[in-house]
């Protein structure tokens, strides 16, 4: 079995895994003492921690692949991998702040617009990638939680 182990510290695999974990780490402390703590299994808080296990989940398996050698066979730039995990996070903590002024719709899809931007090489030659399909899914967004289950967002 330890034959089979990598060092998964020269692969970025293991640190976009990493930050995963970190991340929902992060946001799942957040559920259970910060902010969404109210007590209840279901409600408002009940989206944001089906989605932080399924981010832990991801980067867990993530960082494992990497460990045991299977990891993306182009390898970026560390320092690349690192800016834009740092980007991401910002972006994040951005959509949240500002969706008390735009609205969450709204906010929603102009980070997904600049996170698919910013993954995507030469964006606006794939704008249905980029721009169509995020605006897409910030409005069925909006119509599964406000129009179909009733919860505003």
């Amino acid at each position: 079995m330890l034959t089979h182990l990598r060092n998964p510290l020269r692969y970025q695999d293991f640190y976009v895994g990493l930050t995963l974990v970190v991340v929902a780490f992060a946001g799942i402390l957040d559920i259970v003492y910060g902010n969404w703590k109210t007590g209840q299994a279901m409600g408002p808080q009940a989206f944001p921690r089906v989605a932080y296990f399924a981010i832990l989940a991801a980067g867990l398996v993530i960082s494992a692949k990497s460990c045991l050698g299977r990891h993306d066979p182009k390898q970026d730039n560390i320092t690349t991998t690192l800016a834009t995990s740092f980007v991401m996070i910002t972006g994040g903590v951005i959509l949240f702040l500002s969706a008390s002024h735009l609205g969450f719709t709204v906010s929603l899809a102009l980070a997904l617009i600049g996170g698919c931007s910013l993954l995507t090489k030469e964006p606006l030659r794939h704008w249905k990638s980029t721009i169509l399909t995020p605006v897409i899914a910030a409005t069925v967004m909006y119509f599964m939680f406000v129009e179909l289950i009733r919860i505003p967002i």
